[in-house]
């Protein structure tokens, strides 16, 4: 005999298949596609109550749906049109949003369904993005593919040294992570243009913020009036390193995100308040795009991480904590990213505690922040230097204070 707790969750499974469905549905009805919401609500329906009434009428189902996306396609082709392949892909997802909804598998479900509706409405986006790639992306993609993808699965899941803090897979997928933020910041500048210093320093930051910040200070020498923008993007790029890492943080230990989380987001708010003050409406700079598929550089980010790896580890295990302190700040300076990831190992290894994870990666943050004013003095443009100190300080002084609140 069905419960009323039964009854409330059969419900739940019906509204949510049928939103799910109506979702991907909207999109194909605003492409005036032969299928659209209704049909797509009613498939992912019949998927949710095959999935909780039996296994057999799942393979069922998913036969019907398979045929009935292939007439779909069928009768447009009869009529003169095109044989829709993407339509009938969508169907069968559709179909199994309701299955995993049927079975209980929520989250899949909804991530699914997100999925399959982002693609269809950024086709057109789609396309103008690989239109556009060169011969050397295509070639950069398989091969940056072939080693997040393929190797990544055959390295070993375990600590493969005396001191257990060296873990492959993980140390991989660090990598892979980061090269991540490269291609997304690869794909922002690409589509939008150089749109503005402002961009360059926010997007830039999220894949190197180092790097963006020597490119912005080579335009500073030949346009002298950019110096109030430039100041402004060069403390963009330091909200969007401080938000990379901690996402980078969120990925691996939730529970370690939370303790730097405060620490960051001040630093991200004072660097926005700062840049949205020191310059807006910036003018059109050209900044040289260059492919983020880059072996050389996944490699050598991997070697430097796990160099730093071992020299946190060390000076921890020699010095105790004011040795992964130091080892961390220094660290920073070459990569804060790098810094980050190699606290998360050791804190996932059991070989430093929460806390003193957390200062360390506060300290990279913090140290990458004042290695840029160094970097910017080489310019020679005192203007440029003092807006930057201006805009470090209060965004170092935001992140000390919350650390000594949150410490006492």
């Amino acid at each position: 005999m069905i419960n009323d707790i039964q009854i409330y969750e059969n419900v739940f499974k019906i509204c949510l298949s049928v939103a799910l469905g109506m979702f991907i549905g909207m999109e194909r009805e605003w492409a005036q596609k032969g299928a659209g919401i209704r049909t797509f609500a009613l498939i992912s329906l019949c998927g949710a109550v095959f999935g909780f009434i039996s296994y057999p009428l799942i393979f069922v189902g998913a036969i019907f749906v398979v045929i009935l996306s292939a007439f779909e396609s069928i009768w447009s082709l009869l009529k003169g049109g095109d044989v829709h392949l993407t339509t009938m892909v969508a169907i069968i997802l559709a179909y199994c949003t309701g299955v995993l909804v049927g079975l209980e598998f929520y989250t899949f479900a909804v991530i699914i369904a997100i999925i399959v509706t982002a693609l269809l409405a950024i086709k057109q986006e789609l396309h103008d993005f690989v239109g556009e790639m060169s011969s050397q992306d295509v070639k950069g993609a398989v091969k940056f593919g072939i080693l997040a993808f393929v190797i990544f699965p055959t390295l070993p899941n375990a600590y493969i040294d005396p001191w257990q803090i060296v873990n492959p897979r993980t140390i991989w997928l660090m990598v892979v992570l980061v090269s991540g933020f490269g291609f997304l910041n690869y794909i922002i500048m690409k589509r939008m243009g150089s749109r503005g210093i402002a961009y360059t320093g926010f997007f830039g930051g999220l894949a190197n913020s180092t790097a963006v910040v020597g490119e912005l200070v080579s335009r500073v020498r030949s346009y002298p009036n950019l110096v109030l923008f430039t100041a402004a993007a060069v403390i963009l790029s330091n909200v969007a390193m401080c938000l990379r890492n901690f996402i980078i943080c969120a990925v691996f230990s939730w529970e370690l995100a939370l303790t730097v989380l405060f620490p960051l987001l001040g630093m991200a708010l004072v660097g926005l308040f700062y840049s949205f003050f020191a310059g807006t409406g910036a003018p059109k700079v050209e900044v040289e795009l260059k492919s983020p598929f880059s072996i050389t550089h996944a490699l050598t980010f991997g070697l430097i991480f796990l160099c730093m790896i071992f020299v946190c580890a060390m000076a921890h295990m020699q010095f105790g904590g004011a040795g992964f302190y130091i080892s961390e700040f220094v660290s920073g300076i070459i990569s804060s990213a790098s810094a980050t990831t190699s606290a998360i190992v050791l804190y996932q290894a059991e070989k430093i505690d929460q806390m003193t994870a957390a200062l360390g990666i506060i300290l990279a943050n913090i140290s990458s922040v004042v290695a840029k004013i160094g970097l910017i003095g080489v310019v020679g443009n005192k203007e440029l230097t003092k807006y930057v100190i201006i805009g470090s300080v209060a965004t170092v002084t935001i992140a000390l204070v919350i650390v000594i609140v949150l410490l006492v």
